[in-house]
């Protein structure tokens, strides 16, 4: 190991060095010629052949029963000439001795260095990241006090660090390491160096400044908190910003452009997920139909009711194609998928549920006629705005089962790979908007439910019901009615009849003919009206 070359410039720290709060002997100090430490009882000094100075103020210094460690009180020093002001001479001596004998250990723990960063989702909220060098041992090949306040160690692989010995310091400089420790204790100042081993290995653990790779910790924290943001679908690339930048429209409000940006960004990751995919979890089918007894049914049967229901299973749908935002007539979906041959079967159950009072019968059996899937389906994404009446028109027209996504009704925060899941394997949140198989469970469910036992019930007591009633009906009451329907009659061809003159006469002056054609009969209109109007009139 090289020899060490000490270099102490006694007062050209700009940190306040605290006095000594009482009497503590110094016992080293530094050589006049070299710099280097010196004990109170190294063989130079006990003979005199070095000659040694204060580390703290730079002033000659006496020795006092240099060679005799055996004796306490008083015990072997180093003197000050009488009237040298000397309030942190002991500090700093106590720091030199403590440097020394890093030189003689010859190595350094050196602390973990973490740097962290923080990202700022959409939200507003913060996300963080770091970057992380491990705590490592390293060999010192060369030590010097550079200030009374601070030493600088060289490794053996030419880096070097310097060490605050204040243990004050909180920023390093720049592409420099910086540590720092407290070496700040006057009682090392009177430790010999077997003490000084002992106690340097006691000494609170070293805390870093600055770092040789600051810089790349950095840049590794900034990058790792921006993808915790994206991994938490709150943030998206410079790139994706810029894109979105260049399509918002000019003068937009802040909060819309907010809820425009976040809903563009779960837009395009559910786009992604799927084309990468190329397969889905669909939720099952489901129909109900329902028949209640008429009012005034009587008999005690008011609360009967009869209902029939259909549903399939859940489906996994695999996709041999995934297009995004393609055009089919007068939409564009968001997602168009294209169904793997051989297309699955949509098999469902059917059951049949009748009450009667408090009383309820259920008949369950497989679907009697199930049917193939379409060769495409297409998917909505739904976060703030749903499918509106509208668009939901031109779906029915083109009759595709139409699947709708819903991450406004998912609570929580969503992840990137929560996402995954819930469009992937889940079905919460999904739900039909069309599906060409409901129209025609639909129709065979209100077949079946009109051919029903307890609605032809309901419907031969309703019509036995009626002619009673009919037959109940004195013939008076009839004729009145039967007046009334011809008056109202006669009443509505009459309307139409003058409108039909109005708008004769507005023809006529348009093309400036006569104002009574011949032959043209005023009061029949040309002989168009019906007799029973004439002769009502």
């Amino acid at each position: 190991m090289a020899k060490a070359e000490w270099t102490v410039r006694a007062g050209n720290s700009d940190r306040q060095i605290p006095a000594t709060p009482g009497p503590v002997p110094l016992k080293w100090a530094s050589d006049a010629a070299t710099g280097a430490p010196r004990y109170i009882h190294d063989p130079d000094i006990v003979s005199a052949a070095a000659s040694a100075v204060c580390p703290g103020c730079g002033s000659k210094l006496w020795t006092v029963l240099a060679g005799q460690p055996q004796r306490v009180r008083p015990t072997a020093h180093f003197r000050h000439v009488a009237g040298t002001p000397r309030t942190a001479c002991v500090v700093v001596a106590a720091r030199l001795a403590a440097s020394h004998r890093l030189v003689s250990l010859g190595y350094i723990d050196l602390p973990r260095r973490r740097v962290t960063a923080v990202s700022t989702g959409f939200s507003g909220e913060g996300y963080e990241g770091w970057g992380e060098e491990p705590a490592q041992r390293v060999r010192i090949s060369d030590v010097r006090m550079v200030d009374p306040a601070a030493a600088e160690l060289t490794l053996d692989d030419g880096r070097t660090i310097l060490v605050d010995l204040t243990g004050e310091r909180v920023e390093g400089e720049a592409g420099r390491a910086v540590i720092t420790i407290n070496l700040s204790d006057p009682a090392l100042a009177e430790l010999d160096v077997d003490e000084l081993r002992a106690r340097l290995r006691l000494l609170p653990p070293a805390s870093w400044c600055s770092h040789w790779r600051d810089r790349e910790l950095t840049s590794q924290a900034r990058s790792r908190a921006a993808d915790q943001a994206r991994q938490a679908l709150d943030a998206w690339t410079d790139e994706d910003e810029a894109g979105f930048q260049a399509q918002l429209p000019p003068g937009t409000d802040p909060e819309a452009t907010a809820t425009m940006r976040r809903e563009t960004l779960l837009h395009r990751t559910v786009k992604s997920i799927l084309e990468d995919a190329r397969r889905i979890r669909a939720p099952g089918l489901h129909v109900a139909m329902q028949r209640d007894a008429p009012d005034g049914y009587g008999d005690g049967w008011d609360d009967h009711r009869v209902e029939i229901l259909w549903w399939s299973a859940p489906a996994e749908l695999s996709f041999e194609a995934v297009e995004l935002e393609r055009r089919l007539g007068h939409i564009v979906p968001d997602v168009v998928g294209r169904l793997a041959e051989p297309r699955p079967r949509i098999l469902g159950g059917m059951a049949t549920r009748v009450q009667r009072g408090d009383d309820e019968d259920e008949d369950e059996q497989h679907d009697e006629f199930p049917a193939h899937w379409s060769e495409a389906v297409l998917i909505e994404v739904a976060v703030t705005h749903k499918v509106d009446e509208e668009k939901l028109r031109k779906i029915r027209q083109i009759d595709l089962p139409t699947l709708e996504i819903d991450l406004g009704s998912m609570g929580g925060r969503l992840t990137l790979d929560g996402l995954r899941k819930l469009v992937v394997d889940g079905t919460d949140g999904k739900q039909w908007l069309h599906h060409p198989a409901l129209r025609t469970r639909r129709a065979v469910l209100r077949y079946k439910l009109r051919e029903h036992a307890e609605v032809l019930a309901y419907q031969a007591h309703i019509r036995a019901h009626r002619l009673e009633r009919l037959l109940e009906t004195p013939s008076s009451q009839w004729a009145q009615r039967y007046l009334l329907a011809l008056r109202a009659f006669c009443d509505g061809n009459i309307r139409i009849e003058r409108l039909r003159k109005k708008e004769g006469r507005l023809r006529r002056r348009r093309h400036h003919r006569p104002e009574v054609a011949a032959g043209w009969d005023l009061t029949t209109g040309g002989g168009r009206a019906d007799p029973m109007t004439r002769a009502c009139v």
